[in-house]
């Protein structure tokens, strides 16, 4: 019992020691993506940064709990918070992946939702290597109101800008009178079979000149 004992604790403390160490506090970085984005949307300004801490979870409004999925999941975005690793084995500039979760907005003035991937889905592992939140992993909950202004803010810097219904049509303004110059001529062509159909019913046709002799 005592070998298993220390065979335990050897194991523990290795795990320990090659674990790279993560500071709580503000990440370095957040990347947001998906939905309409024109680009991945980048964060690395400090003060924006504070209210991404996922160890606080100040974008969560955890006074409301957990709460039934939303209805609508569109537009859909999927964050990930990035730290620096801090340990002196590594690039002290490279980053690391530590969150993720995924953000519907909220419609009008109403605040969004937010997503924390539950046992087996994807940045669950991701998610657990830095905090658990049993009660809350797999389940939709209510965006603070802070943060909810902030990503609404930037998803709307960032979107694609619209496309006009002529552009979808695959017809520009200035086509539109070669469109019509074309239906006409296409209109009149089709008139030459009905011409040529009544001219033989005739006895003649358009490149015969008419039968003088009994004119008279």
């Amino acid at each position: 019992m005592r070998r298993l004992y220390r065979v335990a604790q050897l194991t523990i403390l290795l795990l320990l020691f090659c674990a790279p160490v993560h500071s709580k506090g503000s990440p370095d970085k957040i990347l947001i993506t998906g939905a309409n984005l024109s680009q991945p949307t980048e964060i690395d300004d400090r003060e924006a940064l504070k209210e991404f801490d996922p160890w606080n979870g100040r974008f969560i409004d955890w006074a409301t709990g957990s709460i039934a999925a939303p209805a609508d999941q569109t537009p859909i975005y999927q964050v990930l918070f990035y730290v620096k690793w801090k340990d002196k084995r590594t690039d002290p500039g490279e980053l690391s992946l530590i969150y993720d979760l995924r953000y519907c907005p909220g419609a009008n003035e109403e605040r969004g939702y937010i997503y924390l991937p539950g046992t087996g889905e994807l940045g669950y592992a991701t998610n657990a290597g830095t905090i658990m939140r049993t009660d809350d992993d797999g389940k939709w909950h209510r965006a603070s109101s802070d943060w909810e202004k902030l990503m609404k803010r930037l998803v709307t810097r960032d979107q694609r800008p619209a496309v006009t219904n002529t552009h979808n049509a695959g017809v520009s303004r200035r086509s539109a009178p070669h469109l019509a110059a074309t239906a006409v001529i296409l209109f009149i062509s089709s008139l030459f079979p009905i011409l040529r159909s009544v001219e033989t019913k005739t006895g003649r046709t358009s490149d015969q000149p008419p039968d003088l002799r009994h004119s008279s």
